[in-house]
């Protein structure tokens, strides 16, 4: 195996963690909103209750554009993990 190989390797599986780990923390993401409004619900008439629950919907939401920075991110860098690999093929010599 060549070093471009060896590289475009450690890339796609680089980008197969941190796809899976970006659709992990997704699925953590909308558990966490599902709860929050669950939870803020019989509270929502008080505006005192009304306030914590956007409150905590905005702290939640902060961290959505990380998780989808780490999902595409991942497929492009599996993408161009496995363009290396199958582009940095090894010639043989034909006599």
């Amino acid at each position: 195996m060549n070093l471009k190989r060896i590289i475009g390797l450690v890339i796609l599986v680089v980008g197969i963690i941190a796809t899976g780990m970006g659709f992990h923390y997704k699925g953590q993401l909308e558990s966490a909103k599902g709860e929050v409004g669950m939870l803020s619900k019989p509270f929502s008439k008080n505006p005192f209750g009304e306030k914590a629950g956007s409150m905590m919907e905005a702290k939640i939401g902060e961290y959505d554009v990380p998780v989808a920075v780490m999902l595409y991110g991942g497929i492009a860098l599996i993408v161009v993990g496995g363009g290396m690999l199958v582009c940095c093929r090894c010639k043989k010599k034909r006599k």
